[in-house]
């Protein structure tokens, strides 16, 4: 082979490696310090308090949540206590609650109390995803490696704990945990006693009970893996909708509506999990005077998702009655929807009505000593009017039974949603991933109901109603599938998961371990760009450039070099032998 011919071929390699690797991005990254340490970092049993204490902006209320660990170094076991305190500080006592979540002997409960109300309480079985209590069991039980690290924060030794691709700090002083901060949040310990005896013990009345046992650590599915249907990576042409369902009541009377670019407060930060999305539009309309049979409801969603009665080029997603709205006006021809240019996504939609409904106005009227805190939560909720007289008007079209006066029925609304949805996200677990509200706030999310009060709620919306299981405390699951073939991967068009009715907006965020736990907002990021066309890596064109000169050189060039040397040599050779 001549010589010119193999400095070219190494030179294509050494610039299609190099190249390919900065456009792609590729580096290492290193640690403050690459000391590590195996094992337990507390060699004693001990009892420790932790305060978290956030006031939201531009608000009043308050939450204050402390913890409480328990570790027994013979036995190797953890007891977990999250106390959340809601509007602690409020001067009016019928503001003012809290919620539970204990970890005793390996078995959990959740529950909530009300000034003189009567407690609350539920088990939580299978899976915990509460941040926390995940955290501690990943320091104290599973006794990962931690790595040590420098900080002008900790007055002492600083350790690190690599958790679900976040940096867990553990800062020590003389033995003794000083705080622990996971994200922006810091847990700062207020008492610490060395001690065996365990005190926390799970609610001895439980609505659900006998409590199963529970796992805190989960090995992620393959079926999650980020590198499985990553669809499209570029930005879209594509505009993405966001439709709420019940309860909403804007500052717009019942015939307006918003047309916003965010709405945290629903959706969370759902934005950055859909950044391939050309813009963001969010509509806000009053969804409690009005049913999803309101026709001018029908006239607001056409006018804010249609061109000249078309909606094309982009993507909706929807949630709970939000889709019967959009069934609603797409089956009565209010706007007409373009298949080839967009999608539509249904999230926990009650497309069969929902039992909750049927029981709500009994329940929102109800005077019983059990009933009662029920129904103080369900007026938070707006599943109740205020006067405690009625339910909202909203969910009495939400009932199984309920006919509307424009002649649509649920099967209708359900034959409208099969001609023209393309995914559908649906949850089985009314409890849910009982997370800390704190990630709320960072967030910037202004909203009064944190954490896992949500997942005791529903729950107990769900009982009370005798909700057919599995529910996601609002919607059964064969009301939810209106159409297609379901998988438990976040990756799957179709997708179910252990998420309760508000997780499913993606307004909780991202669980401790994304890839493993139940991951709506993931969802979202990967149907936003469902079908989409995949575009040339932007960063990645001069990779792209040498690749197709290397492939063009190697297959063309190169082989007729070799045919044009070897009919030289035989000519050389013909010529001699003349």
């Amino acid at each position: 082979m001549d010589p010119p011919v193999i400095c070219c071929i190494i030179v294509c390699l050494i610039i299609a490696v190099l190249v390919l690797g900065l456009g792609l991005g590729l580096g290492l990254r290193s640690d403050d310090d690459i000391s590590e340490k195996s094992g337990n970092l507390f060699k004693l049993s001990f009892r420790a308090s932790l305060s978290i204490s956030n006031n939201q902006e531009g608000t009043d209320d308050d939450v204050l949540t402390e913890l409480i660990i328990e570790w027994n170094q013979n036995s190797k076991k953890m007891n977990f206590q999250q106390t959340e305190n809601i509007n602690s500080k409020s001067s009016d006592p019928d503001l003012r609650y809290e919620t539970y979540f204990i970890i005793e002997d390996n078995r959990a409960t959740i529950s909530i109390s009300h000034g003189t109300d009567p407690v609350l309480s539920y088990c939580v079985n299978d899976v915990v995803y509460n941040t926390w209590a995940v955290i501690f069991h990943n320091i104290l039980v599973v006794s990962r490696s931690v790595g040590r690290g420098i900080s002008n924060s900790c007055q002492g030794d600083l350790w690190y704990l690599h958790l679900g691709g976040e940096t867990i700090d553990i800062c020590m002083g003389q033995s003794i945990m000083t705080y622990v901060k996971y994200k922006k949040v810091l847990a700062q310990v207020t008492s610490w006693t060395w001690t065996t005896t365990q005190t926390i013990r799970t609610a001895s009345v439980v609505q659900d009970g006998p409590c199963q046992t529970v796992l805190l650590n989960k090995t992620c599915d393959a079926e999650n893996d980020e590198t499985n249907n990553e669809g499209a990576s570029s930005t879209s042409d594509l505009t993405c909708l966001f439709v709420h369902g019940a309860g909403e009541e804007p500052n717009v009377g019942v015939t307006g509506y918003f047309d916003m670019t965010s709405f945290p407060d629903y959706w969370g930060e759902v934005e950055q999990f859909t950044p391939n999305c050309k813009a963001h539009r969010f509509i806000h309309y009053d969804s409690r005077n009005n049913g999803w049979d309101s026709d001018q409801l029908h006239i607001n969603f056409c006018e804010f998702a249609a061109t000249n009665g078309i909606i094309a080029n982009k993507v909706i997603f929807s949630h709970s009655m939000g889709n019967l709205v959009i069934a609603a006006a797409l089956h009565r021809n209010k706007c007409t929807f373009d298949q080839a240019t967009s999608r539509w996504f249904s999230v926990q939609g009650p497309w069969r009505g929902s039992r909750v409904a049927d029981e709500l106005v009994s329940y929102c009227q109800s005077k019983t000593i059990i009933a009662r805190p029920l129904r103080f939560f369900l007026k938070i909720l707006n599943y109740c009017k205020s006067d405690g007289t009625d339910a909202n008007t909203a969910y009495k079209t939400l009932k199984t039974d309920y006919i509307s006066h424009l002649g649509i029925s649920h099967d209708d609304l359900i034959s409208t949603g099969n001609r023209y949805i393309s995914g559908v996200l649906c949850g089985t677990s009314a409890i849910g991933r009982t997370i800390s509200g704190k990630e709320e706030i960072l967030s910037g999310v202004k909203d009064t109901l944190f954490g896992f009060k949500d997942s005791v709620l529903l729950n107990a919306v769900a009982m009370f109603t005798d909700l057919e299981t599995p529910n996601d405390g609002m919607v059964w699951l064969e009301s939810c599938k209106v159409k297609g073939t379901f998988g438990s991967s976040y990756n799957q068009p179709y997708y179910q998961k252990a998420i309760n009715h508000a997780e499913g907006t993606c307004r909780r965020g991202e669980p401790i371990f994304p890839k493993c736990f139940p991951n709506p907002c993931r969802w979202y990021k990967r149907m936003h760009v469902y079908n989409a066309v995949p575009k040339l890596c932007p960063n990645c064109y001069f990779s792209y450039i040498v690749y197709v000169f290397c492939t063009f050189y190697f297959f063309f060039i190169f082989p007729a070099s070799l045919n044009l040397h070897s009919y030289e040599k035989l000519s050389t050779i013909s010529a001699l032998k003349k």
